[in-house]
Formats: C-alpha cells, sequence, structure tokens
C-alpha cells in the first residue's frame, strides 16, 4: 500500500495536467488566424536607419506563428543611403520591381518579379521566399546604364540574354530555353 502511495505521488502533477477529451488542446489551430500588425524600424548601433517597413504576424496557434512583410520595404546602408527597396503583396510576397543601390546613391541591379506568383516559400520565423520567374538587369556605376539583363523561368535561364556597352547599345544577345543555349549570334 505504501507503494501504491508513493507511485501516486510522482504521477499526481502529470494526472492533474494531463487533457480530457473536453479541454482544449496545447497546440490547437485557431479557426481564423489572429493578425497583429506593427511596424519595423531598425536601427545600425550608430543611429542611423537600417531598414523599415511593415509587418503582419499571423497566429495560427499557441507554437505556431509566421511574420509577414507587407507594402512597401526599405534597407538602408550604413552611411544613410538607400540599399534596396521592395513592395510585398497581402500574402508576402515581393512583386513590381525591386531596386538594389549602391552606397553611393547609383542603382546596382534591379530584379523584376512582375505580377509572378511562382516562388519557393519557406516559413520558419520570418516567411521567405525565393523568386522562380524574375528578369535581372545589372547597371554600370556612374551613368546607371544597363550592363546585363537575365530572364529566368523556374530558376533556370529563359529567353534572351543582353550585354551592352557602357553606352547603353546591345552588344552580344543569347537566347536560353529552359536552361540550355538555343543560339549565340
Amino acid at each position: 500500500m505504501k507503494n501504491f502511495y508513493v507511485l501516486l505521488l510522482f504521477l499526481a502533477p502529470y494526472l492533474l495536467l494531463a487533457q480530457t477529451s473536453k479541454s482544449k488542446k496545447f497546440n490547437q489551430l485557431y479557426s481564423k488566424p489572429i493578425e497583429r500588425k506593427y511596424y519595423v524600424k531598425e536601427r545600425y548601433y550608430k543611429g542611423n536607419l537600417y531598414v523599415e517597413g511593415e509587418a503582419i504576424q499571423k497566429v495560427y496557434s499557441k507554437k505556431k506563428r509566421v511574420e509577414l512583410k507587407r507594402g512597401p520595404w526599405k534597407w538602408y546602408h550604413r552611411n544613410g543611403q538607400l540599399k534596396d527597396s521592395v513592395f510585398y503583396t497581402d500574402a508576402g510576397l515581393p512583386t513590381g520591381v525591386e531596386t538594389l543601390y549602391n552606397s553611393d546613391g547609383t542603382i546596382h541591379q534591379t530584379i523584376d518579379y512582375g505580377t509572378s506568383t511562382n516562388f519557393i516559400i519557406r516559413e520558419r520565423n520570418w516567411l521567405t521566399t525565393i523568386a522562380k520567374d524574375f528578369t535581372r538587369t545589372y547597371y554600370y556605376k556612374a551613368p546607371n546604364i544597363p550592363k546585363k539583363t537575365q530572364v529566368y523561368k523556374n530558376r533556370k535561364k529563359d529567353g534572351v540574354w543582353k550585354t551592352y556597352d557602357t553606352n547603353g547599345k546591345v552588344i552580344s544577345e543569347k537566347s536560353y530555353s529552359k536552361g540550355k543555349l538555343i543560339t549565340n549570334p
């Protein structure tokens, strides 16, 4: 009988925390995710602005929550110049044209997502998206003249790839389809 009471003493905390069929489970999904909207504004350690933009935290359960970027987001260089700007949809996907700048304010490259919804999506703390269909254009540093244009479909080379001289005239064109070179005039 003494052993029974000792066993009951050790099992009592577990019996008190045990769930009944009518109690809610700890990781139960909410019928509709709870959304919390907030504005992100982070600074470098010396006070210059690093990033700013609106974020939405979607809470699906006590254990599962995802943060989405929404609207215009901007990142800055340490000297205060704009580094990157992109617009995010309500679903947390980048849309339109993302522009990346050099530290002196000239355009380094643009990435045109268009209205594509073809992304690799990874959910951890923040929703991470990797585009599959996009057009990337690199620019010369001084006059913001295009250096080369690249087109990707399903993360493979596709369409016409162009290279430009410093005056903006086309030097060479290469055509790709599904990652393979078709023509090289």
